[in-house]
């Protein structure tokens, strides 16, 4: 039978042996051959996998490898670079993915973190200033790892990017500030030398930031310890705003670079959070406030991200949505009004809607904008239909008549406006 507990019986010094062998063999043969490439990541990858098998359950012992088989690739490029053979290009890449390994293995996940944030920092700076272009993908590599560490990194079972630590300066702006600092340092680092590079760069330091600053509102809104509807409402639509403003800058972003990361990242995110206002559109914790809410907030928040977008792209959809989002806020909080102070204002939502569509429909009558008319005449439509379907038949004749009278002299009045702008 097979012993499936060879490996472990095996004395480490066998694997620094092997490699040791394979490094003076690759010192002294012959590279004239165009077969040195393959052969070099050939007898690299089959050193290393031997290597992860050899000590899957002894993380010292593998980082004890890759960092001593890290410095013997060292020497070779060294050797190769003074011998002018290209191979020494290759064996820099070895030195990383072997220090990267190193890092794995033998660190934690916070300083894992702040390792991969700055080490491609210095190889940033040595591809500008020795033109070590080849290296950048390893830049990449080793920030990519960064930022999935900075949202995998915990401590005491808890996720250091979402823990309660008191605000500002904490742990979380060590583990995150540190990567965020070091990718947009790099990205401008490297502006000249490689623009999707240095674009992919900026993205992520710039989503870093605004994770961090999604951190630090759930500490201060659990700074208290308690919990409540209210707070869990507040909570929900910070992330809403920080959603809608990461997708403003992604906007600006992309205008100043028109990388396309910048601009699919910012449509997805705004979907996102439009999406997620939605659903907090008809909730009324306990002590919530008309008006005076985080919800108003967010709204305001969307109807910006509209307005900049309106400016940048030309596209007539986001006319036609901030003015909706208008409408679905002025409805939102009529609602609230009518949940805070009950039936005697029951009235209070279909007048919010004759008022809102009387001015958009006045507005784009005046300033001669056909979407403010589209929009306002389809908004008194459904104003109408309401008030006959909902409101007439909870009153008393009486009262019926004076809504019809009313809401006819707001029809008429839209109507003058319209007939005396035609005429001038």
């Amino acid at each position: 039978m097979v012993d499936y507990n060879l490996f472990n019986k095996i004395n480490p010094v066998y694997p620094l042996v092997l490699w040791l062998v394979y490094l003076t063999y690759d010192i002294l043969r012959d590279k004239s051959s165009k077969l040195d490439t393959t052969l070099s990541g050939i007898n690299y990858f089959v050193l290393t996998l031997f290597t992860l098998i050899l000590f899957d359950n002894d993380h010292f012992g593998l980082g004890v490898v890759f960092a001593s088989t890290a410095v013997g690739y060292l020497i070779l490029a060294v050797l190769s670079r003074i011998s002018k053979i290209e191979l020494y290009k290759y064996y820099e890449h070895y030195i990383l993915i072997n220090v990267w390994l190193f890092i794995l293995f033998i660190l934690n996940d916070m300083n894992s973190v702040i390792a991969w944030a700055a080490i491609p920092f210095v190889v940033a700076l040595l591809i500008k200033f020795f033109k070590l272009d080849y290296l950048k993908s390893m830049v990449v590599w080793y920030y990519l790892s960064a930022f999935i560490g900075v949202l995998t990194a915990h401590i005491e079972g808890n996720y250091v990017l979402m823990a309660n630590y008191n605000p500002i300066l904490n742990l979380r702006a060590l583990i995150v500030g540190t990567p965020a600092i070091s990718m947009l340092a790099s990205s401008y680092i490297l502006k000249n030398s490689g623009k999707n590079i240095s674009n992919l760069l900026k993205f992520s330091g710039v989503s870093l930031i605004y994770l961090y600053i999604s951190g630090e509102v759930t500490s201060m809104l659990n700074a208290d310890g308690t919990n409540s509807s209210y707070k869990e409402f507040n909570l929900a639509l910070s992330y809403v705003i920080l959603g809608f403003m990461y997708a403003i800058n992604m906007k600006f972003l992309y205008n100043s670079a028109k990388s396309l990361l910048y601009d699919i990242a910012g449509y997805i995110i705004a979907g996102i959070s439009l999406f997620a206002l939605m659903i907090t559109s008809y909730i009324y914790p306990e002590g919530y406030v008309v008006l005076l809410n985080m919800r108003v907030c967010a709204y305001a928040a969307a109807i910006l991200l509209c307005l900049i977008y309106i400016k940048y792209t030309k596209a007539e959809f986001f006319k036609y949505l901030a003015v909706i989002l208008g409408f679905l806020l002025v409805h939102s909080e009529s609602v609230g009004v009518k949940n805070v102070y009950g039936d005697e204002f029951q009235y209070i939502i279909s007048l919010s809607w004759v008022l809102y569509s009387g001015i958009v429909t006045t507005i784009g009558i005046i300033k001669s904008k056909n979407f403010l008319k589209y929009i306002g005449i389809v908004l008194s439509l459904l104003t109408v239909a309401r008030i006959f379907i909902f409101d007439l038949a909870r009153v008393e004749s009486v009262y019926k008549l004076i809504i019809c009278l009313v809401l006819g002299v707001i029809l008429m009045l839209v109507s003058y406006i319209y007939t005396a702008k035609n005429k001038n």
